[in-house]
Formats: C-alpha cells, sequence, structure tokens
C-alpha cells in the first residue's frame, strides 16, 4: 500500500508547490494548505477489510486550521504523515490537542461496530481499519453547494483513482459515503440501479436509544464506476454525520455491524 498511496501524495505536492491553485478550484476553498487526499491509512495489514468513508471535504476546524497548515507545508515526509498516518499527527497538541470534534466522536462509535468492539472514544481505533476520502481535498470555512458541485467537478476523476488504489490494496474494503452532496458525485455504472437496504427488523423497537437520524436516511447500495471496466459496491447515506443528522452512538454503532456485515450480503 505505503508506495502507490505515498507516489501519489507526491505528484500532488509537486503540483502544489509549483502553483497553489493547481486544481483550479475557486472560494471558499483555500489554497494555503496543499490538498488533503487521505484521512489515514498505513498500518492497514493488506489482509484485512478496511472501512472506506468518502467524505465531502477535509473536517478542519477554523480553530486550529492555521497549525495544520503550518504542519503540512514543512516538507514532503510531514505532508504524507498529516495524511496516512493522521491518527497519530491530528491528536497531538502540535496540531489539535487531546479533545476531539464531535465529527470523530461520532465516527468512532461506526467504526467500534465496524470492528466490534466497545465504543469508548479512543483515537487508536481509527488506526489500521480506517481510511477516509474527501471528495475535494481543500478545506473550506463553510459548505458551498454551488461551490462543492463546481469543485467536485474538477476531482472527480480524482476519486476515482484514489478508489481504485485503495481496491489494488485491499479487494475486500468496505466503502461508506457518508452525505448527500457526495452522494450526488458519485455516479452509478452504467445498467445499474441502487439497491435499497432494509434495518434488521428489531431495531425499530429501540429508536429512542438508537436515534431517529438512523431511520431518517435510508441506505442504499451502490456500483459505482472507477474507470477501466472496474466497479466498487458503495453504501450510501444521503446525509453527514454532523450535528443534526448523526444517529445515536448506539445507532452509529449498529450501522458500523451492518457495514461489516455487508448488510447479511456477499457484496
Amino acid at each position: 500500500m505505503t508506495k502507490r498511496f505515498e507516489q501519489y501524495i507526491e505528484n500532488h505536492w509537486v503540483q502544489w508547490k509549483k502553483d497553489r491553485n493547481y486544481l483550479r478550484i475557486g472560494a471558499p476553498y483555500r489554497t494555503d494548505c496543499a490538498p488533503m487526499w487521505f484521512i489515514g491509512g498505513r498500518g492497514i495489514a493488506e489482509d484485512t477489510s478496511p472501512l472506506v468513508v468518502l467524505s465531502l471535504e477535509p473536517l478542519v476546524d477554523d480553530a486550529h486550521y492555521p497549525r495544520q497548515v503550518a504542519y503540512s507545508s514543512r516538507g514532503l515526509k510531514d505532508y504524507k504523515s498529516w495524511q496516512l498516518d493522521y491518527f497519530d499527527v491530528f491528536p497531538t497538541a502540535e496540531l489539535a490537542g487531546p479533545k476531539p470534534q464531535p465529527y470523530w466522536r461520532t465516527m468512532s462509535a461506526l467504526v467500534a461496530g465496524y470492528r466490534g468492539v466497545e465504543s469508548t472514544f479512543d483515537w487508536n481505533i481509527f488506526r489500521g481499519t480506517y481510511i477516509e476520502l474527501p471528495l475535494v481535498p481543500l478545506h473550506s470555512a463553510g459548505h458551498d453547494r454551488l461551490a462543492f458541485d463546481a469543485a467536485a467537478s474538477y476531482v472527480e476523476a480524482q476519486l476515482r483513482e484514489r478508489l481504485r488504489l485503495v481496491v489494488a490494496s485491499w479487494p475486500r474494503a468496505t466503502f461508506f459515503c457518508a452525505g448527500r452532496d457526495v452522494a450526488d458525485a458519485l455516479r452509478g455504472a452504467p445498467n445499474t440501479t441502487d439497491v435499497a437496504l432494509e434495518l434488521p427488523s428489531d431495531a425499530h423497537g429501540n429508536r429512542e436509544k438508537l436515534g431517529a437520524a438512523l431511520f431518517r436516511h435510508a441506505i442504499h447500495r451502490r456500483s459505482v464506476d472507477i474507470g477501466d471496466g472496474a466497479t466498487v459496491d458503495v453504501f450510501v447515506r444521503r446525509a453527514p454525520f454532523t450535528t443534526g443528522h448523526q444517529p445515536k452512538p448506539a445507532g452509529c454503532r449498529l450501522l458500523g455491524q451492518l457495514l461489516r456485515d455487508r448488510w447479511g450480503t456477499s457484496a
């Protein structure tokens, strides 16, 4: 995994150093920070099935954004580590400190369910299991739908290339898309349709514990074209894991379990 991913990152580092706006993505996206193509990945064994989350853009808190810019721009080695070793680098006092953003607390419950371990928050839970691929690899102070749509059209091919890299390294990876905008940007393969997936029947009796958002946003399985005649199945949720849209921790854990079991299919 490491060599292919590092080469991909290095190619973009070289282009960014020559031209900060080489991706030709406009405001409100920032170009003072090099693009973030991967969140995590190093240390995942080749014979495992990592959880790969496709997101809108890097969720970088404005409060520690300047420190991340400073760290990631120090040189190629740190730029690679900032991405592939994210869960070692980010929690340090140098970047963010020990208090996680609400997003990572939510995602930790999802990963705990996927791994079948306790849901107590720990940054270590992401190592060896989790990778996130932001569709647009640049930071934005606020999500702008029109700006995102324009940016996504520029980087769609880059997403397909990253998906191919992941599949080449981990053929049994599980792909999960969280968010309406990124779901709209994921093109289904020709002559395929989304398959609606049902929650387990006993989940409906635990709505209060699991959270209404789990039931409000259905999951579909989509066959996504990644180029060269290849496809991957992606579990699609048309809502992000941000405030107001995320299930309760127990609901996130259940969702993680269902993703691990691929909704009871061999997909």
